[in-house]
Formats: structure tokens, sequence, C-alpha cells
């Protein structure tokens, strides 16, 4: 069966993608998860298979780490089975793998899935004879520069998700070492110059904190 492969870069898309593994998996991913996936670029991967009519029918989902594909998901809708989509996902998932450095890729498979073992055992060989000639206990690093080329660093992020984080550990910090020197029997009281360095600190986490939180909750820090 003649199917067009497409990359999933649109919330549309992966509302395409949800119904199918909905429909294929007793747990599927969530919605967040996928949101997640498609945000981590050079690293998360996932296509969809359309039919002739374009019809969202089949997805691929995999991390290309250095030089390995982990292949995640893997599914067509069940009235659509049996129809070579399977097998045209994952033949153009490991080109495409191959054409970004990829050398091995990995697939877990239940023991029970027989059309999964069956696209295990069709596609395996090359990567069962690979793993016999190459010792896989020696890393390899070819693909790191690929990795790190194609991974870009989101700051606006990870000021949304961990703008947090430095101002907690930090404000602990300044409140053990203050009862380090006040409540501790025997040490040694700060003085005034340590102490006011401390609340300088404090409060200038204290200020980029709440000029963080009030950008991301106006959403200028975009959206995650």
């Amino acid at each position: 069966m003649a199917v067009a492969i497409q990359p999933v870069t649109s919330l549309d898309q992966i509302d395409q993608v949800l119904a199918i593994e909905e429909a294929s998996f007793s747990n599927p991913w969530t919605r967040e998860m996928y949101l997640a996936e498609l945000e981590n670029r050079g690293v998360s991967f996932c296509y969809l298979a359309y039919d002739t009519e374009g019809r969202s029918i089949g997805f691929c989902s995999f991390w290309r780490v250095l030089d390995e594909l982990h292949i995640n998901n893997l599914a067509v809708f069940p009235d659509r089975r049996r129809e070579g989509v399977a097998s045209a996902l994952l033949t153009f998932v490991l080109n495409e793998g191959a054409r970004q450095g990829a050398k091995r890729a990995t697939l877990e498979v239940r023991q029970y899935n027989d059309p999964a073992r069956y696209l295990y055992e069709r596609f395996g060989e090359t990567y069962a004879d690979y793993c016999r000639r190459v010792p896989r206990w020696l890393p390899s690093l070819r693909g790191l520069s690929n990795t790190l080329r194609s991974t870009e660093f989101d700051w606006l992020k990870v000021l949304r998700k961990e703008y947090g984080t430095p101002f907690a550990w930090t404000s602990g910090m300044l409140i053990l070492l203050v009862w380090e020197h006040y409540g501790a029997a025997g040490a040694p009281p700060l003085g005034r110059g340590e102490f006011a360095v401390i609340t300088v600190i404090w409060i200038v986490l204290a200020v980029a904190y709440l000029i963080v939180r009030t950008l991301k909750l106006s959403g200028r820090l975009g959206t995650t």
C-alpha cells in the first residue's frame, strides 16, 4: 500500500497520533508526553503515515542519541493493519536514522505481540549481524557532534520549568546558614556584614523569582 510519511510538527498532528495510540495500546502515552517530545528537537522524532485520501493511519516515534535509534512507539489503526503501513514506517525511520548518522537501532517487542515480532524478525537481521560484529560495550561518540548541532537550547523553557528551583535551594541554604550561627550551640554569631550580604543575596533572588513568575503568568515566556 502506498503511504505518505510526514514529520509531526503541529498540535493537530499530535491529536492524530493520540487517536492511533489510544486505539492501539492499553496504556497509551498522554498528550503531555507527546508535547514534551515535540519540544525536544534534535533528539525526539515522530512521523505519521497517511493513506491516499490524506487520512492518518499510523505513526512511529523514536529518539536519536549519538549513533543509536531507540524506537519508542510504532502503531497502526486496527482496521488498517496488514497493509504494509508498519513496514513502510519502520523502513522510513531506519533510513532517516541512517541519514542522521545512526548506526544501530533498538525496538522493544512483547513476547505475545505477534505482529511486532514479525516486524522485528523482518528488520532485525541486519541489526543482529551488526551486534555480532561490533562489541557493544565500547562506547561510540561518532554521532555526538551531529546530536549537539541538531539540538536547540530553549532558555525560555528552562526559565518556565526551573525558575523556582534555584530560589528554593538557595533560600534553604541561607536559612541553614543563619540557623547554624544563631541556633546551634557554641557556633559563632554572624557579623553585621555577613548578615547584610546574606540578606542582599536573598532579596536579589526573591526579586528575580517574582519577575520570572510574573512574566510566566503573563505568557511572555511562551507556553509549555
